[in-house]
């Protein structure tokens, strides 16, 4: 019998420990202000390139709403390690990309990730170009032009450096 109750206030104390963590494991991450920011910013950044009117052209430094440093676009299948050396510095943020047509789009201040978002481009909406290259580098002080086409419904965004 003691046996029996012993075993009963173990796996009650268990299960009652697993709880707390749980709870608290989410109510940290949602107090997380980096995680937050990240999160604003993404959607912020998804909504505003799904805004852009097709035909036009526009330029990087006005779409990106909010204060960046360089901006960076991943293809399907990127390594974190890759990432890693083209953005120069580790995030836990970065996460390899596992399906076909999905895309990473980094945008960085201050070595910093404040806008992350990977998907596949059929759910974003959009599809940027990276004219054959393995990735996409752009800096804040380097203007581009963004010309957005359309086809089928879906937005082709085109980043053509201006000299």
């Amino acid at each position: 019998m003691k046996n029996k109750k012993k075993r009963f206030m173990f796996v009650s104390a268990s299960i009652l420990l697993l709880i707390v963590a749980i709870v608290f494991i989410f109510v940290l991450n949602s107090f997380d202000p980096q995680r937050k920011l990240l999160k604003e910013n993404s959607n912020t950044f998804i909504n505003t390139i799904n805004s852009l009117e097709p035909h036009k052209d526009y330029y990087l430094a006005n779409i990106i709403p909010f204060e960046w440093d360089s901006m960076y676009v991943f293809p399907e299948y990127t390594d974190k390690e890759d990432v890693t050396k083209v953005i120069g510095f580790e995030s836990n943020s970065v996460q390899m990309s596992s399906s076909e047509s999905m895309q990473q789009i980094i945008i960085v201040k201050n070595k910093e990730i404040i806008c992350y978002v990977q998907d596949m481009d059929y759910k974003l909406g959009f599809s940027i170009d990276r004219k054959g290259e393995d990735y996409l580098a752009m800096k804040i002080g380097e203007k581009y032009k963004v010309n957005v086409n359309l086809k089928d419904d879906f937005k082709y965004l085109e980043f053509t450096p201006l000299n």
